[in-house]
């Protein structure tokens, strides 16, 4: 199952599913959805790693961009 939603990772990664709890197989990540030309590799290691700290163990990483 795929979910769509939008709140901070450390939210959003609670919709991922555990054994046998249910939850998504993948919940969107749209932290990169916001990327603009001036974003700079700073902005964009802060969300990626933001998400990656928060990602469950068995938690797959995924990206939505533009």
């Amino acid at each position: 199952m795929i979910t769509e939603a939008y709140d901070k990772p450390e939210n959003l990664v609670m919709y991922y599913g555990r054994t046998r709890d249910g939850g998504a197989h993948l919940p969107f990540n749209f932290q990169l959805i916001d990327i603009a030309s001036d974003s700079g590799a700073r902005w964009i290691a802060t969300q990626v790693r933001d998400w990656m700290d928060n990602l469950p163990e068995g938690g797959t990483a995924n990206w939505v961009v533009s």
